[in-house]
Order: structure tokens, then sequence, then C-alpha cells
């Protein structure tokens, strides 16, 4: 259960409680999509009990692609987290949660996100320049933005927010920003 939020008024932008719903039910939906958590590994006893992870993601400060930060917080977290080993009495159905022993949980995939924003072209309108991982000024100077989640060699979520029509030709192109952005940082 992903949950985005602002630190403070101050920081949020106008219209942000829509923008946190935004970008809440986009993490909802890389998680689903990206196949990331195995919903089954985190069923303690079926038709009994199932472990719930709240992922609640706080930005202290947005200096531009926000989505793509949120993708990487959340992969990071669940990366990271371990969950208490979990007996279950048979004859009881009486949960008993270890204090000491802990498993990792598996993760199928990481899931990685691009941002790409699109600025006209002078010479030629059909064909705009497109920058990636934009400032949060240059996303709000730009004519339209289209985020990009990939794993491995798949695109499983595209979101592309309004601004401008995008052009087949254009989303290839932000795809493909997407997956040598994804390359560069997997070296890293």
């Amino acid at each position: 259960v992903p949950n985005f939020s602002f630190s403070t008024a101050s920081l949020a932008p106008s219209g942000s409680l829509h923008l946190t719903q935004q970008i809440s039910q986009f993490l909802l939906t890389v998680l689903s999509t990206s196949g990331c958590v195995d919903l089954t590994d985190l069923c303690v006893e079926a038709g009994l009990s199932v472990w719930v992870l709240y992922i609640d993601l706080l930005c202290l400060d947005n200096s531009g692609t926000l989505m793509d930060t949120c993708v990487t917080a959340m992969t990071s977290a669940l990366e990271t987290l371990t969950l208490p080993r979990v007996n279950v009495d048979q004859e009881t159905k009486q949960i008993e949660v270890s204090r000491t022993e802990r498993s990792k949980l598996n993760l199928n995939s990481k899931p990685s996100s691009s941002t790409v924003v699109t600025f006209s072209s002078p010479d030629n309108i059909s064909s705009p320049f497109l920058l990636s991982d934009p400032t949060e000024e240059e996303e709000q100077l730009s004519n339209s933005q289209v985020t990009v989640v990939t794993v491995e060699e798949d695109v499983c979520h595209l979101v592309n927010p309004g601004g401008d029509l995008l052009t087949p030709t254009i989303l290839q192109q932000a795809v493909n920003l997407a997956f040598q952005r994804k390359s560069v940082c997997d070296k890293v």
C-alpha cells in the first residue's frame, strides 16, 4: 500500500492533494505491473492471514523527477525489507511472531523509472527536443512530459499526464532514453 505525501504545506505545489493521490496510484500500478512483489510471498496462512506492507514516502525536497525518485525509494525500501518469521499453530490457528528470526522479502524484479520532457523546436515543430531527468523548473517549462517504467527489457508502465500530443516516434525515443538511463544506472 504505497502512500506519498509532502513533508510540509509550504513544499507542496498547488493542487498537491491531487498530485499526492496521483503519485500514490502510480506507485501501486508500478508494483502490480512490474511483478516486483509476488503477493503469495506475503501470505502467512492461506485464508487466515497475510502481511500488509505500507510504503510511506515523504517528499522532503522536490527538485524534479518526483515519480522517478519515488520508484527508486520504494524499490530500495522493498529490497531492504525483512519480515519476522511466523509460526501458525495448526490446531488453534494462533499466530506466533518471532522477535529474533527475520527473512528478506523476495523481489522478482526491480522497476526503473525515467522521466523525459519535450520542448518545442523552433526549426521543426514536429520534432521537439527531448530532455531526460529534468529539474523541477525544466518540468514546469516543458511542453509535455512522459514517465517510462521499465523492468528488464520491457516497459511495464508509461504515464503521459498531458501537454503536447506525443507521436509514436517521440514516445519510442522516450522509451529508448529510459532504457539507456537504466543501463547506465545499473552499471553504477
